[in-house]
């Protein structure tokens, strides 16, 4: 791909995680900001909120990268399951075909919960009851789920 190739690769390789770690750190800054309700318009009430937060990020710096990279993953996961509960929710209320977001919401909440059941980084428990753990809150949130759609028709 010659020079472009190479042109692409570096903003690949650096300007893309740098532009995403700076939304990253931003959104958290104005999630922390709104949870403690602290006005952002003044530089001193953001310092306020982000030098502690560069403090935490400067500290995992010196944890296991794997170990971070793990919970990232299954955090990441589980974002996706909660959004896909949302987007059910979502389409039942306007009543579209709320089973292609349901379905998958089901089986994603199965795995992200059994998985941080069963993991090293989570509970360590056994496959066996992970497993079943992770079923049983699938069962719990679906049936929910269900008995609102059948309430609300």
């Amino acid at each position: 791909m010659g020079r472009i190739g190479a042109i692409l690769a570096v903003l690949g390789v650096v300007a893309a995680p740098i532009t995403s770690g700076d939304t990253a750190y931003r959104s958290a800054r104005l999630i922390i900001a709104d949870i403690l309700h602290v006005g952002q318009k003044k530089v001193w009430s953001r310092l306020a909120i982000a030098i502690p937060l560069f403090a935490i990020s400067g500290a995992l710096v010196f944890v296991d990268f794997d170990i971070l990279w793990r919970y990232f993953a299954w955090t990441n996961q589980t974002l996706a399951t909660c959004f896909l509960w949302t987007a059910a929710v979502w389409l039942w209320d306007h009543h579209r075909n709320y089973w292609i977001a349901f379905l998958p919401a089901v089986f994603m909440t199965l795995v992200v919960t059994s998985y941080i059941m069963a993991a090293p980084e989570g509970f360590k428990l056994p496959l066996t009851p992970s497993l079943i753990t992770g079923a049983v809150l699938a069962i719990v949130l679906a049936t929910w789920f269900l008995r609102a759609v059948r309430k609300r028709a």
